[in-house]
């Protein structure tokens, strides 16, 4: 049988939801707008200076190759998922499947430009 102990609390995401003080909030505002980088990104680069003072390490070079890893498969499997999608409702369509052919080069060129954008603000964010 499970041990049960008290004060645990079991986690099932790495998501976290921080309050922050108006003063704190304004301040971490700033820094990402000083930094160009998003809030979240600002937050995260924070923590992680902050830990890296106390003596704790930042994220190794293997460490960030397998988050961008696991951020590219998360990419393509939402690729894969709108795909699967717009394969199901252009073929429920009347021509939709030729219609959906003439504008596939303009939305891989737009698919194209948001995954460059995507890859520009990783690299930002990661500090490359």
């Amino acid at each position: 049988m499970l041990e049960v102990r008290p004060g645990f609390r079991r986690r099932y995401s790495r998501d976290l939801h921080v309050r922050f003080s108006a003063r704190l909030f304004e301040s971490v505002e700033r820094f990402a707008e000083e930094s160009g980088l998003a809030l979240n990104g600002s937050v995260r680069l924070l923590v992680e200076r902050g830990l890296s003072v106390d003596g704790h390490l930042p994220l190794t070079g293997q460490e960030l190759t397998e988050q961008l890893r696991v951020l590219a498969n998360t990419s393509l499997a939402g690729l894969m998922a709108a795909e699967h999608t717009h394969l199901l409702v252009a073929s429920s369509l009347p021509a939709g499947m030729a219609r959906s052919a003439t504008v596939f080069d303009q939305a891989a060129t737009a698919a194209h430009e948001r995954l460059l954008r995507l890859e520009t603000a990783l690299e930002e964010e990661a500090g490359s």
